[in-house]
């Protein structure tokens, strides 16, 4: 056979094999945690950048609504009857449930995914919550994009903000993976910087609020970290109320919920569903093996300062700050 001649056989038959993915219609299951923007913002945008992709897809969805055990078995039960050829997990709590661990051990699940890609997204510290082995390398057939980053540095512009020593920060009681990582970062900045971390511990924002409304807790700042609690606290206005009655100002994760703090400091969640696309293409399309895809790092936090509710709780904005942000709200 001629060189040239087997050259063209071979473009033909990469030709023809792109082709056929192309043609292709795969069925990707989608099973979120919890409602809410810090998973629905990296869902939409997953889909989107896998259209730009050209991927065609047909979509199952599932919502846990945060519960896990029996609940979570018949959702899980659902979607692999559907054969789905990669599952898009949005969330810590859902994430390490699929995995066959919580916080960094091992549990019992019915249905631990082993044979079907997980990507992930909206999810805090894989490595931590024990999801994978490192961030090079899974190790398994999950990979995904994190939304962790040093919290630190949102805890250093509250100290430049002001005088502010007392920091109250909502968690989650269930023992999560997320929340043991805003745990393990409030030791290390309580340690540095010689804030005192006043963590209060519930199920849910009205657990939250009866014990704020029934202990004599004092303090002159909030923290909303990756936590599901923490994030229904802000997001029904307890923290807000508390912010205002204490003229404590909020510091948020959340870039998306800026306008519920003074600093929010944080990933883009938008750009969290991209990456997350972007592997489920290596996946499906490339036929790339996702252990052999590193966990993404938030590598850009976006900074945002809200002037506006600075002002109602009397705070003055140093310069300085305002200088580094990548945006204000006037």
């Amino acid at each position: 056979m001629g060189k040239s001649k087997f050259c063209l056989m071979l473009l033909t038959s990469v030709f023809l094999f792109f082709q056929s993915i192309a043609a292709k219609t795969f069925t990707i299951a989608i099973i979120q945690y919890d409602k809410g923007l810090v998973y629905d913002i990296p869902k939409e945008s997953f889909k989107s950048e896998l259209r730009k992709l050209g991927v065609k897809a047909k979509y199952i969805e599932y919502n846990c609504n945060r519960r896990l055990g029996e609940f979570a078995d018949t959702l899980i039960e659902d979607m692999l009857s559907q054969k789905p050829d990669l599952i898009l997990s949005l969330g810590t709590g859902i994430t390490e449930y699929l995995a066959g661990v919580k916080a960094g051990r091992p549990i019992n699940v019915k249905h631990k995914i082993t044979n079907i890609p997980v990507v992930f997204a909206a999810v805090t510290n894989p490595v931590l919550s024990g999801i994978v082995k490192n961030w090079k390398y899974s190790g398994n057939n999950f990979t995904g994009a994190s939304v962790f980053f040093p919290t630190r540095r949102l805890f250093e512009t509250l100290r430049r903000a002001g005088p502010y020593k007392k920091v109250l920060v909502p968690l989650d009681s269930t023992g999560l993976g997320c929340t043991l990582a805003s745990k393990r970062e409030m030791e290390k900045i309580s340690k540095k910087y010689h804030f005192d971390i006043i963590t209060v511990f519930g199920e849910n924002a009205l657990e939250i609020q009866k014990q704020l409304e029934n202990t004599n807790i004092t303090f002159d700042s909030i923290a909303v970290l990756y936590d599901n609690v923490a994030i229904e606290c802000l997001t029904t206005g307890i923290l807000e109320k508390l912010s205002y009655e204490y003229k404590a100002p909020i510091i948020n994760v959340l870039t998306f919920l800026k306008e519920h703090a003074v600093f929010s400091y944080g990933a883009d969640f938008n750009e969290n569903g991209k990456v997350a696309a972007q592997m489920a293409y290596q996946i499906l399309v490339e036929g790339k093996d996702p252990s052999s895809i590193p966990i993404y790092k938030v590598r850009n936090p976006y900074f945002v300062i809200n002037l506006k509710m600075a002002k109602k709780l009397g705070m003055h904005i140093p310069p300085s700050l305002l200088a580094i942000a990548d945006e204000v709200i006037k």
